[in-house]
């Protein structure tokens, strides 16, 4: 109102007819400037710049500001969990969004691209941005939402930590069989001890399962077990524990006699 105007001519201010004319201040001001938005924000922006400003990669990238050259990789991550919602309406995404740079850092890895059949960066057509992988890989990329992100409150992801995506899950795609385990018994862990073939996979199961019953020996070397197990449940617990054990590696003992 022309009343509020005069108000603010107590101020420096910068009047904009409408939000559409605003949108390159904003830009530069929560994704290069001083109050920047999350990621997820920012990725949400850029979508508003293409799609509603009908903006090209390059001229988002040059409102506001973008030297890196990141609003490509930013809005391709966007899409992603759009074809997400459209692939499988029932795969909650909030988790996605609010965890969005897993997103970014896994399709920044070659391995997790090729899973998801994903190009390089470069090699993505302005046309494609919406949609940049094949038909035929989109159960792949629910599968590494999956791998990335919460599915509600019951359905959890399947890496541990950010770092298990370089460490791990790009490893474990860029193996075939230990990929077909992964899927199969979700367990990254147990997948990644599996990389190289099945030998290498028991070898490193096998160098793990050691270094534990060295450690539980050790602890038990300085217990009195006759009291621990005769006073308490926890120690009969431990000795039914220790009982199984021995029964395992009899029977992968009879294994080897066997050959």
């Amino acid at each position: 109102t022309e009343q509020l105007k005069e108000q603010f001519k107590k101020l420096p201010v910068l009047f904009y007819p409408n939000r559409d004319d605003v949108l390159g201040f904003l830009g530069v001001h929560h994704l290069s400037g001083v109050r920047k938005w999350n990621v997820y924000e920012r990725a949400r922006f850029i979508a508003q710049l293409k799609l509603k400003k009908k903006m090209s990669i390059e001229d988002i990238q040059r409102t506001i500001g973008d030297k890196k050259n990141s609003a490509k990789k930013t809005y391709v991550c966007y899409c992603l969990i759009g074809i997400i919602e459209e692939y499988d309406g029932s795969f909650d995404t909030r988790n996605a969004k609010s965890n969005f740079s897993f997103l970014q850092l896994a399709t920044g890895q070659g391995p997790i691209r090729d899973f998801i059949g994903l190009p390089f960066w470069q090699e993505i057509n302005s046309n494609d941005l919406e949609n940049p992988i094949p038909d035929n890989k989109r159960e792949n990329l629910k599968f590494l939402f999956e791998c990335l992100f919460d599915n509600g409150n019951e359905k959890k992801r399947l890496i541990k930590e950010s770092r298990d995506i370089t460490g791990k899950l790009s490893k474990i795609l860029e193996d075939e069989n230990a990929t077909t385990i992964f899927k199969k018994d979700r367990n990254i862990d147990y997948a990644f001890n599996m990389i190289g073939g099945e030998l290498d996979g028991l070898n490193n199961l096998s160098g793990e399962a050691q270094k534990k019953l060295e450690t539980i020996n050790g602890k038990l070397s300085s217990m009195d077990i006759k009291t621990e197990v005769s006073t308490y449940k926890k120690g009969k617990e431990l000795q039914k524990k220790i009982v199984a054990i021995s029964s395992v590696v009899r029977d992968i003992n009879r294994k080897f006699e066997n050959e």
